[in-house]
């Protein structure tokens, strides 16, 4: 399963906590914590490429990242 987020080395635990509405919106899985849903589900949901879904939700981490590097607030 790929997920939205970083993939963990051990998964203690796995819940489904939303499976989707009568919309077909992709269902979301309580992994160690986080939340995350599988990038196939979020691709067929919008229509996309599954490899550009990856790729966008690595630029948005990356983003984030350097948003937090260059900010002045600890």
């Amino acid at each position: 399963m790929q997920s939205l987020s970083q993939p963990s080395s051990t998964v203690s635990t796995v819940e489904t906590i939303d499976g989707g509405s009568s919309y077909g919106t992709p269902p979301l899985i309580l992994r160690g914590g986080e939340v995350v849903a599988d990038s196939r589900d979020v691709a067929k949901y919008f229509v996309k490429d599954q490899s550009n879904v990856l790729r966008d939700v690595d630029n948005l981490m990356k983003h984030i990242e350097n948003s937090k590097l260059n900010s002045h607030v600890p």
